[in-house]
């Protein structure tokens, strides 16, 4: 579920597809293998400021828009708060478990929706799985942050002749990243040189 807006999330549907392209199809493999791919995000803010419930995108030829090459790939974007009117009174009801958490008595489907996510709340094994893949990568991107801006520190330091604090100004680095910084040119300087 998307809970924020994300200004990149036509490219982000685009990496779920291909992630789910090569999961889908054998080296090998004929291409008609390939199977139909639907990415499907579940949005409180709206994503294109249209304000209807469902965006759905396929890939078309610009020039004959009747043309349809049969890529087989849709992207849907469902917006809890959009106007629903030209929507089935099943979707209404999903709109509304997502916007509102109302679970209908007749849907069994919503029940079986609302079972699981209460299920994978009380799971832990989906927790734990999620932050060994997550937290490594987190600490990826920690680190890239750091090593760019111990290099812009550095770089301003050497070539403007700033202090690291006017440095770490300009940048408008917090207090944490001053400190990540200052640790690394400090062993950086610590390191006997070749």
């Amino acid at each position: 579920m998307q809970t924020k807006a994300e200004l990149a999330i036509g490219r982000r549907a685009r990496y779920y597809q291909s992630s789910m392209d090569m999961d889908s199809l054998k080296s090998g493999e004929d291409y008609q293998q390939l199977k139909e791919g639907i990415v499907i995000f579940i949005c409180l803010e709206d994503p294109f400021q249209r304000g209807i419930s469902r965006y759905t995108f396929r890939e078309r030829c610009e020039e004959a828009q009747d043309l349809d090459p049969k890529i087989g790939t849709r992207k849907i974007f469902l917006y809890a708060n959009g106007n629903a009117d030209q929507e089935t009174e099943e979707m209404r009801r999903f709109l509304d478990y997502l916007r509102d958490g109302l679970v209908p008595e007749e849907d069994e489907l919503i029940r079986d929706i609302e079972d699981a996510v209460q299920f994978e709340r009380q799971d832990t094994r989906g927790k734990e799985i999620y932050r060994g893949v997550s937290m490594p990568i987190v600490d990826a991107e920690n680190r890239t942050t750091i090593r760019i801006n111990t290099q812009s520190i550095m770089h301003l330091m050497h070539a403007h002749g700033m202090t690291f604090d006017e440095a770490a100004d300009f940048l408008g680095l917090k207090k944490l990243d001053r400190e990540n910084c200052r640790t690394v040119i400090e062993k950086e300087e610590q390191q006997p040189s070749n």
